[in-house]
């Protein structure tokens, strides 16, 4: 057994003599001869030899070289604990009167050489909370307790109103499948139809007809309309606007644990400030992670990034199956490709593998533990059941390097 450690590859030799090759091969026979029908012989029952000769020299050669692969690869690991695979082998093999020779290499993590992870300073931004601060939360809590009425006849619809419409649609001259509907309630500026749809109906009126004329993206979903003009004939049937509460007294009331509006803007500002507090801590943090990390440099293997690339796209898939959404609807909708998506996700995978190397790397450099003690009074605490015991550990784990790393440096 040889084995050559190169920049985020391990090379390997395994050699073994032609008794054990021959033995291999035997096994190989006698597991799946049953599988191969020769004529005259019962199943299982015709001579290694004869099979070979009706169905190929190497019939046995792959499960025999397998299982070899398999056992030397395994030492190989047992041999040396600091090579960690991060994909599966590429081998190649070699037949002679001595035996069989495997060779292959694996990309595995690369050797970390930890830069500089104390003596950072970093200074979270200053916690200001202001009067447009009080005011947006309290505009929001007005639109989440507003209700929709008809607008009078003389309104001119305008962004953020919702336009009750029937529609039908043309390309070509010709009416489209699923290109009309009647009482149609769309919300002028939520970008839910295409082009300017929404934008050309600005300043209609209850009972305003207009043709619209908008362009199909060159990826829509249906190929006959991808690309091409259309024509929607448009009649408003009537306009829904908001009624927004007043901002008084008795809405503070109803809507805080405060009795007056005076006093419920100084208690959302403090929660705002609080959440700012939290925010300027988090990125302050973010920041020091930044800094140890752009200190230490390493070659990450792209079959690493690839991996990573995976696991980002699965999250979206859950995320879109969730929603009761697919992959193919979401890139419709981010105008997008899987392939385009994947480059532009290479920047973040590439930053998000290299952070998991350093952490890894200080972790082990500074003995950073987790007790199964720790791990039972968390899940107790928390009430989580027991599979989810490695992702508490790592949690943990994350924690008390993140608190080991404020102390190594200076965040004020």
């Amino acid at each position: 057994m040889e084995i050559k450690k190169e920049k985020g590859l391990v090379k390997f030799e395994l050699t073994f003599d032609k008794q054990t090759w021959e033995a291999e091969l035997d096994k190989a026979y006698k597991k799946d001869a049953g599988k191969y029908k020769v004529q005259g012989f019962r199943a299982g029952k015709a001579p290694r030899g004869v099979i070979e000769k009706n169905y190929g020299t190497d019939t046995f050669v792959t499960p025999a070289l397998q299982e070899l692969m398999s056992r030397g690869y395994g030492e190989i690991l047992d041999s040396d604990p600091s090579i960690k695979p991060v994909d599966y082998p590429t081998i190649d093999y070699k037949l002679d009167d001595k035996g069989i020779t495997i060779t292959g290499s694996v990309p595995v993590e690369p050797e970390v050489k930890l830069g500089k992870y104390t003596g950072h300073k970093v200074t979270k931004p200053e916690v200001k909370v202001t009067d447009a601060d009080i005011d947006k939360y309290l505009t929001d809590m007005q639109e989440n307790r507003a209700r929709q009425v008809e607008a009078k006849a003389d309104h001119k619809a305008k962004m953020g109103d919702v336009a009750v419409i029937d529609f039908v649609g043309y390309v070509e001259g010709a009416e489209f499948s699923g290109g009309k509907a009647e009482n149609y309630e769309l919300e002028l500026g939520s970008n839910s139809f295409i082009d300017t749809f929404e934008k050309q109906l600005e300043g209609l009126k209850k009972g305003d007809k207009k043709d619209v004329i908008v362009t199909f993206p060159k990826t829509y979903h249906v190929s006959d309309l991808a690309g091409k003009e259309a024509k929607f004939e448009v009649t408003i049937s009537k306009i829904m606007v908001k009624e927004m509460p007043k901002l008084d007294d008795a809405f503070a009331k109803e809507s805080s644990e405060f009795d007056t509006m005076a006093k419920w803007r100084e208690g959302i500002k403090k929660d705002i400030a609080e959440q700012m507090q939290k925010g300027a801590e988090a990125n302050a943090e973010n920041e020091l992670v930044k800094a140890v990390v752009e200190s230490t440099k390493i070659d990450v293997p792209p079959v690493m990034v690839e991996r990573q690339i995976d696991a980002m796209v699965r999250d979206i898939q859950m995320r879109m199956m969730h929603s009761g959404l697919d992959m193919n609807m979401y890139l419709q909708y981010a105008q997008t490709t899987m392939e385009k998506m994947r480059e532009d996700m290479k920047e973040q995978a590439t930053v998000s593998v290299k952070t998991r190397l350093v952490f890894d790397a200080i972790i082990a450099k500074e003995g950073i533990e987790v007790s199964d003690k720790e791990v039972d009074a968390f899940q107790k605490e928390k009430k989580m059941k027991d599979e989810q015991k490695d992702f508490i550990k790592q949690d943990l784990l994350l924690g008390k390097l993140i608190d080991l790393l404020k102390e190594k440096n200076e965040v004020s």
